[in-house]
């Protein structure tokens, strides 16, 4: 879904080439951190209950669920899960 006015996204586009890969990786890596503090708010509401491994595969699932298939999430899950018991 794009819902941004081409104007916009043209001065976007513009500001962000501007910008020098240092100031964009550091931009990227702030939204990172945004998105992931968003995604523990929203995972922390619905399951109040969850720590440790579990709130971090959920909050992992939450932030990458439109780019994995299911069977590659519970994948992810089944490899996290193991790792934290070694």
């Amino acid at each position: 879904m794009n819902d941004t006015h081409p104007e916009i996204e043209k001065q976007m586009l513009e500001l962000i080439s501007a910008m020098s890969p240092e100031e964009r990786l550091h931009k990227t890596g702030r939204l990172y951190a945004s998105g992931k503090y968003f995604a523990k708010l929203v995972v922390k509401k619905q399951q109040p209950d969850l720590d440790g491994i579990a709130l971090e595969i959920e909050i992992f699932k939450w932030m990458h669920r439109s780019e994995l298939k299911e069977l590659d999430m519970a994948e992810i899950e089944n490899h996290l899960l193991s790792l934290s018991k070694r």
